[in-house]
């Protein structure tokens, strides 16, 4: 469940694209914004949540938005905090299985460029994640949307892919492990 737990809490961790100016861009933050997404591990398992940010905090003096999860996979009242620095890193503070971490987990460090590399501890287990691409077109239930890719590899190997659309968020994410696929259906971002 942890390991599934870390591969979900990045699901939502970046909105990215190259060249970026504002943070809206990177990760459309504002209450009210919701994602629909559809999820599949084979035959084993299948179905539909949402995720919407509901809230807006403060932590250490930080402003940390508060996504909500609803479907599943989830337990219920389920959610994640993200915030993004002025240079444009995506943090993780945490979630409600695992509480506020501190320091944040970097999610997205910068810059966006191809082939950059970053690791992250995945909630007690190292991850390196490299951006894979910059401008490949992924389909969805949602739509057809050029993504950057990142791919992130654990220590024993097991590798998950994620495609984010610039503005919108999540598009796709790949587990390979588990087959998990996760495919986003419809948003509404303000």
């Amino acid at each position: 469940m942890k390991k599934l737990a870390f591969i979900l809490s990045t699901l939502f961790m970046v909105f990215l694209t190259s060249g970026l100016s504002s943070m809206e861009q990177i990760m459309p933050l504002e209450i009210g914004n919701t994602w629909n997404y559809r999820f599949s591990a084979g035959t084993r398992l299948s179905g539909e949540y949402t995720c919407a940010i509901t809230e807006k905090t403060e932590i250490s003096g930080i402003t940390v938005f508060k996504l909500t999860y609803q479907g599943i996979l989830y337990a219920e009242e389920y959610y994640q905090l993200y915030s993004i620095t002025e240079e444009g890193e995506v943090l993780f503070y945490g979630d409600s299985e695992h509480g506020v971490l501190s320091p944040p987990e970097i999610i997205v460090k910068y810059p966006v460029e191809e082939n950059f590399i970053w690791k992250t501890t995945g909630l007690g287990s190292p991850v390196e994640w490299e951006i894979a691409g910059l401008d490949e077109e992924i389909t969805v239930p949602a739509g057809t949307f050029k993504c950057v890719h990142t791919v992130g590899t654990t220590q024993s190997g097991n590798k998950t892919d994620h495609w984010y659309a610039p503005g919108v968020g999540d598009i796709k994410i790949h587990q390979k492990s588990t087959d998990l696929i996760i495919e986003l259906l419809n948003y509404e971002v303000k």
